[in-house]
């Protein structure tokens, strides 16, 4: 994001939230917490597969879902699940609507370079993620697919979602396709 005020509601929201949330249930007696978190908190690992144990890397966004993670462990003394969930995809998906018209614009929301592994997960599989997270043994998972895409397999997968016939949004008149990271 260009705008380095875009994330200041999400952090304030992770990590203020997380910290209530912990100490409500903390208080009402509950006997398990699941916390939400983001799979992109992991330092490079390069071609390597990264695990749960893998070292993170704060900074950024990523900041405030690593605060969430602590708030949560810290501030709740019964079992915690921490779900570290891969960027959403889906029909009904805000971030998959978004990477779309991005596309259309030929533009790339892609974090990173071309080759570099994101982690996915479709809509379906987290929700079942969070119902066994219920009846998971407490600790931190990772809510991904097991055969992550590269950034450009999946740009190269909204290109022919978004563009139309001739030259269009993403096309120059060359029908050549323009892809630039933001």
């Amino acid at each position: 994001m260009a705008d380095p005020t875009a994330w200041e509601e999400n952090d304030r929201l992770r990590v203020v939230a997380s910290e209530a949330t912990a100490r409500a249930a903390q208080g009402a007696g509950a006997r398990r917490l699941v916390q939400e978190s983001i799979s992109f908190v992991y330092a490079d690992g390069g071609d390597g597969w990264l695990d749960e144990d893998a070292p993170v890397a704060g900074g950024g966004p990523t900041t405030s879902a690593l605060t969430a993670e602590r708030n949560a462990r810290e501030f709740f003394g019964g079992d915690t699940v921490v779900l570290r969930f891969g960027l959403f995809l889906g029909a009904d998906s805000d971030s998959a609507r978004a990477a779309l018209e991005a596309a259309r614009g030929g533009v790339s929301m892609a974090a990173g370079p071309p080759g570099a592994y994101r982690p996915t997960i479709g809509l379906d599989d987290a929700a079942a993620a969070v119902a066994a997270a219920l009846r998971a043994p407490a600790g931190t998972y990772n809510v991904v697919d097991t055969d992550p895409p590269t950034n450009a397999e999946i740009d190269a997968a909204w290109l022919p979602l978004s563009v139309s016939r001739g030259s269009g949004p993403g096309r120059s008149r060359t029908g050549r396709w323009h892809v630039r990271s933001v």
